[in-house]
């Protein structure tokens, strides 16, 4: 049996008075896309944060990769991990290319190795090549997410963390987004995990689905059996408002 890549166990999260995440229990499974949808100040950016080393749980244990987050050389950690956020967090005063390769560079990665996976990842995400010198602000909001997903899997991470990546983006190249992802998934062997409020992007792009309310998972299975057969009225009413 393979192992999953991401395991919650019992992990709760608190700021103050207010409970983020309660007990909770989950585990994600390898390569595979899972979406994590609920309404906001559900707990979904808390989770995957959490994955990403920048939050600690108060309780319970989290394992990433079979090992527990670390707590020191936390960005070696990172490294392998993709994160791409909404609006794309790009550093505004450096190029395409830098923003992309940045982190390569950081790694000591060599120059050939470099500009070969820099041309693959623009290729993959339909980016022509004569936009590597350009600003982040030159670039339309679309572009500015494609460079952002390049950087995430610059360095070929085994887990790609999204954020509502495509909230921020018209509806037309939220489609072109789709289809960018659709061939990623196809590519690279990569396990996703996607934050999302919308529904319909989640039954397109992903293979299972976290139902979140107030901190508390609802209902954690694949796509279609959460679809046909929702576990509880909130999750029932997620579903039918996408219909």
């Amino acid at each position: 049996m393979v192992k999953p890549i991401i395991t919650f166990t019992d992990v709760s999260k608190r700021y103050g008075d207010s409970v983020v995440l309660s007990e909770i229990e989950l585990e994600i499974p390898n390569q595979q896309t899972t979406v994590i949808v609920g309404q906001s100040g559900s707990g979904k950016t808390t989770l995957l944060r959490m994955v990403n080393g920048l939050i600690r749980p108060d309780l319970g244990r989290l394992e990433v990769f079979g090992d527990l987050v670390p707590e020191e050389n936390i960005e070696n950690y990172r490294r392998k991990i993709g994160y791409a956020v909404q609006g794309a967090g790009l550093f505004p005063h450096i190029s395409v290319k830098e923003n992309i390769v940045l982190i390569a560079r950081l790694e000591g990665w060599n120059t050939q190795d470099i500009d070969e996976r820099f041309e693959m990842l623009m290729l993959q995400m339909e980016l022509p090549l004569n936009l590597s010198g350009r600003i982040p602000d030159q670039l339309s909001g679309g572009q500015q997410q494609r460079v952002g997903l390049c950087r995430a899997l610059m360095l070929r991470p085994k887990l790609l963390l999204l954020d509502e990546p495509f909230s921020a983006v018209d509806p037309l190249t939220r489609l072109e987004l789709y289809e960018v992802v659709e061939k990623l998934n196809a590519n690279e062997a990569v396990s996703i995990v996607m934050v999302s409020h919308d529904l319909g992007e989640a039954k397109r792009l992903g293979d299972r689905m976290v139902v979140l309310q107030n901190g508390m998972i609802l209902q954690s299975d694949l796509i279609s059996n959460v679809i046909s057969n929702p576990a509880t009225r909130y999750v029932e009413r997620l579903v039918q408002s996408a219909t």
